[in-house]
């Protein structure tokens, strides 16, 4: 199990931190999701042998949210997904 926080961009709004947490509890290996609006942050916790952080990431910038680029490095902490062949 692991927990991973990261930094939203524009989500201010009950109804866009439900949507936040909906996207990220629709991800096979999540087991938690908290979105702390004051902080502009969502933190997940996840069985990292069923998914990654980045894949998270993935997801929330597939549904168009935003995360900051220097909460999650591409690679960092093992987690590439391998999909940007990067």
């Amino acid at each position: 199990m692991r927990s991973e926080t990261l930094k939203l961009t524009g989500t201010t709004t009950q109804v866009r931190a439900d949507s936040v947490i909906r996207k990220l509890q629709s991800v096979k290996g999540v087991s938690g999701v908290v979105v702390v609006l004051e902080n502009s942050e969502v933190n997940i916790q996840f069985d990292d042998q069923a998914t990654s952080a980045q894949e998270l990431q993935n997801v929330l910038v597939q549904a168009g949210y935003a995360t900051s680029p220097d909460k999650l490095r591409h690679g960092e902490n093992g987690s590439c997904c391998g999909s940007c062949g990067g």
